[in-house]
């Protein structure tokens, strides 16, 4: 007689405070969500707890979540967040915990006005990082890319780091105590680790969709600099012919007008196509992560980016993990 797989059963783990809270929550969880996301968006997860009879003790906002998920017996830690929001429905009984893995402070949002002359984008995180009380947190190649100057003229810190990212193809974003900038659809962690590819070929355990959209029609990205000797503005270019796409903004130099031309291009060029699938819990599907499909319908075969990821509980031990990906 043909033996059984066993079903995995779907875990996790709850720490508030370093104290281990899985045990106090497991007969009233109801369900969990964990949001992660490439670029600004911070992570976050939302918790419910069945609340019938009023007992639960509110955490305090600004409380602390370790949160692990998985299977039984294989965790993985995904991350620590801060408590941000208690929600409390008044047609239904339940206690809804939101919390964010960024903590913001709003001095990062705060309009200032500096000048930046002879730096790297790696001192300059690193001083943006000190002055607002976090760590830096750059890829090598991107931390030793050298500025003569920079005007940051009515502009909070937060635009700074986004504006300078995007224009090297890469993404800002705080993450815990840490302001991170890495590559954009490199799979590449901070640390330069690469993310390793997931390959999916059960399509009996797929569920979600594929869109198609039109091509972009721009075949190339104009960027312009302004010389100080001529006098005058000159052109930077990515990629040949037309139509052209032209960026607006004026750069100091031809090196960071030719990248913010190049990241443009690739920008217009890339997710031709999306694919959003679910599938049975699996922590390792995590933004910019290349994702493989096989044996599932020609228009979701082959190489993906992750962009967007969901893990979702609808119960103690039943768990989804929902990806949204784009072509590389």
């Amino acid at each position: 007689m043909r033996e059984r797989t066993p079903v995995k059963r779907a875990d996790y783990k709850i720490l508030a405070n370093g104290n281990d809270i899985t045990r106090i929550i497991r007969d009233r969880f109801v369900s969990m969500s964990i949001r992660d996301a490439a670029g600004f968006n911070s992570d976050s997860v939302s918790i419910t707890l069945d609340n019938r009879d009023g007992k639960i003790q509110f955490p305090a906002t600004g409380a602390e979540l370790d949160v692990h998920i998985g299977y039984v017996n294989a965790l993985v830690f995904k991350g620590t967040y801060q408590v941000t929001e208690l929600e409390e429905p008044l047609d239904d009984d339940i206690l809804m915990i939101h919390g964010t893995a960024a903590k913001m402070k709003s001095s990062l949002k705060a309009p200032r006005d500096v000048i930046y002359d002879d730096i790297t984008l790696g001192e300059l995180v690193e001083q943006v990082a000190q002055d607002n009380g976090y760590r830096a947190a750059v890829s090598d190649e991107l931390a030793s890319i050298h500025y003569e100057h920079i005007d940051q003229v009515g502009e909070s810190d937060m635009n700074l780091l986004t504006r300078l990212a995007r224009e090297r193809k890469a993404f800002f974003k705080p993450v815990a105590d840490r302001l991170v900038i890495v590559p954009k659809a490199e799979s590449r962690t901070v640390t330069g680790k690469n993310i390793p590819p997931i390959t999916l070929s059960d399509r009996e355990n797929s569920t979600g969709r594929v869109v198609i959209q039109e091509r972009t029609d721009f075949e190339s990205v104009v960027a312009y600099w302004f010389s100080e000797e001529q006098q005058e503005k000159i052109p930077e270019t990515a990629g040949s012919g037309e139509p052209q796409f032209v960026i607006r903004r004026k750069f100091k130099d031809a090196e960071s007008a030719l990248k913010a031309a190049e990241a443009k291009l690739g920008e217009l060029q890339r997710g031709q196509k999306t694919l959003d699938i679910t599938r049975p819990l699996d922590p390792s599907i995590v933004p910019e992560a290349p994702l493989i499909l096989k044996n599932h319908k020609p228009s979701a075969n082959g190489e993906w980016l992750v962009e967007q990821v969901e893990h979702t509980y609808q119960s103690n031990t039943v768990a989804t993990t929902s990806a949204s990906a784009v072509t590389p």
